[in-house]
């Protein structure tokens, strides 16, 4: 048992060397996605593909670690631990003297996955909780089924929601909003609700969770930059830029907040966005990185068990190179 624990711990030592060498090109990525000249539609499943990009590795790193071994134990194939050597071992089944040194480094990396997962989980849990008690103080108004109006002195008008997501906005901000501008700022969110961005973001952050700290954040700001755009052009397309531009300039000078589980309308970026929805016309391209997510997940997982040996012997390679340099 004990050797097993220490053959998990070197393991998730070699995941940690797949997430920093996928996480090392994450940056690189995400600048030349950030200067593609694409509908920001486009820019922004990009952005979010750049962001799985870690998790990507560990997962198929961990498969062709653990396939391997998982066959051997259940009587289906023998692995070829009695066939190695000359380099480090990994097998579940077979486990090896495990280096002091490795397990250490896997310890410490089992603790602040968990610790970010936890703190993940917890802010994650109040949103919900946030959410849901906003969502009792509200109403359905004139604006549609899928806008939910909410009394109070708070200013919001916020795509909410990662699996039923719907519009919350504010009776004060519906009575200081000029009434030509308040269905292109309903429209933007909309367009977030159609789009899922609110599911998206929480898949940023999750995903990142195997990704080495501060990734996920350059991830998710460039896939937040390119989805407000996104949603900009979807409202512009029925509105016009203009107005949008000035519903969006108008809310911001309402001051408006974050409100729980979100996709927040204003930020540093709002000049940028002005200028586009004035100069340039809106290009608008449906969202397609969720729709595609599992596809892309079965595709890796099905590569990682096609090629699980030749991965595998990579994994204890490297495990060889950390364990002698």
């Amino acid at each position: 048992m004990i050797a097993t624990v220490a053959a998990m711990l070197e393991t998730l030592s070699v995941l940690a060397v797949a997430s920093a060498c996928a996480s090392l090109v994450v940056g690189p990525v995400l600048n030349g996605v950030r200067r593609l000249p694409v509908a920001p539609a486009l820019r922004a499943d990009l952005a979010l593909g750049a962001g799985a990009l870690p998790a990507a590795a560990v997962a198929l790193v961990a498969i062709a670690i653990a396939l391997p071994s998982g066959l051997d134990l259940l009587g289906v194939r023998a692995d070829h631990c009695d066939e190695h050597g000359g380099h480090g071992h990994l097998c579940l089944a077979h486990p090896a003297v495990a280096s002091p040194a490795l397990v250490a480094l896997g310890a410490l990396v089992a603790a602040g996955t968990l610790l970010r997962a936890g703190r993940w989980a917890a802010a994650r849990f109040a949103a919900a909780r946030d959410l849901a008690d906003l969502l009792r103080l509200g109403r359905a108004g004139p604006d549609g089924a899928d806008v939910v109006r909410v009394d109070g002195n708070a200013i919001l008008c916020h795509a909410a929601g990662a699996f039923s997501p719907r519009v919350l906005i504010s009776t004060r901000l519906v009575a200081g909003l000029a009434p030509e501008l308040l269905p292109a700022a309903l429209e933007h969110e909309r367009a977030h609700v159609r789009r899922r961005d609110v599911l998206a973001r929480d898949l940023i952050s999750v995903l990142g969770l195997c990704a080495w700290p501060g990734v996920s954040t350059a991830a998710a700001n460039a896939w937040e930059e390119a989805a407000e755009e996104a949603a900009d052009a979807e409202a512009a397309e029925r509105f016009g830029g203009p107005v949008l531009a000035r519903a969006l300039v108008a809310v911001a000078r309402m001051s408006l907040g974050p409100a729980p589980s979100a996709i927040p309308l204003d930020g540093a970026r709002l000049t940028r966005r002005v200028q586009a929805l004035l100069h340039r016309p809106p290009r608008r391209r449906p969202a397609m990185a969720l729709a595609l997510a599992p596809a892309v997940g079965l595709a890796i997982a099905g590569f990682a068990a096609v090629y699980a040996d030749p991965l595998h012997h990579a994994a204890e390679t490297a495990l060889h190179v950390l364990l002698c340099g």
